[in-house]
């Protein structure tokens, strides 16, 4: 039996992975350029943006406009929610 702890840890889990996917897709699409009027690349930039915009203004682009930030907001995604469910499952 799950106890309520256990599904707000899998839920939070969840939502941790759901936003590393959005960014890795908004970086995947970065190297294609698809139309900016598409409404699903919009949400997707508006969602990865919110998170990898603040770490860009500390983090310069790499030789070569290579920009290394939607990898450090995924480590440190990874990084927190390893943290927020050892402490949500004890």
């Amino acid at each position: 039996m799950m106890t309520i702890l256990g599904t707000v840890a899998r839920v939070v889990g969840f939502l941790f992975d759901a936003l590393m996917l959005v960014i890795l897709i908004n970086a995947l699409l970065s190297w294609i350029q698809p139309r900016p009027h598409n409404a699903f690349v919009n949400v997707v930039e508006r969602i990865a943006d919110t998170v990898c915009n603040p770490i860009r203004r500390y983090l310069p682009v790499v030789v070569g406009g290579f920009d290394l930030s939607p990898i450090v907001a995924m480590l440190a995604l990874s990084l927190v929610k390893s943290l927020v469910l050892r402490v949500l499952l004890g």
